[in-house]
C-alpha cells in the first residue's frame, strides 16, 4: 500500500508541475511587451529571474 500512495503521490506532484508550467508560461506570453519576445527561450528566462528574485 505504501507503494501505491507514493507513486500516486508522484503522480499528483508531476501534475502540479505540469500545470504551474503551463500556467506560468501562459503568463509570461501575456506579459511579454513585444509579440517577438514570447519565444520559449525568452518566457523560461523570465521565469527563471523571476524565481530567483
Amino acid at each position: 500500500m505504501k507503494w501505491l500512495d507514493r507513486v500516486l503521490l508522484t503522480r499528483v506532484r508531476i501534475a502540479w508541475l505540469i500545470l504551474a508550467f503551463i500556467a506560468g508560461v501562459g503568463f509570461g506570453a501575456s506579459m511579454a511587451p513585444e509579440p517577438d519576445r514570447n519565444s520559449i527561450e525568452e518566457i523560461l528566462d523570465q521565469l527563471l529571474r523571476k524565481l530567483s528574485q
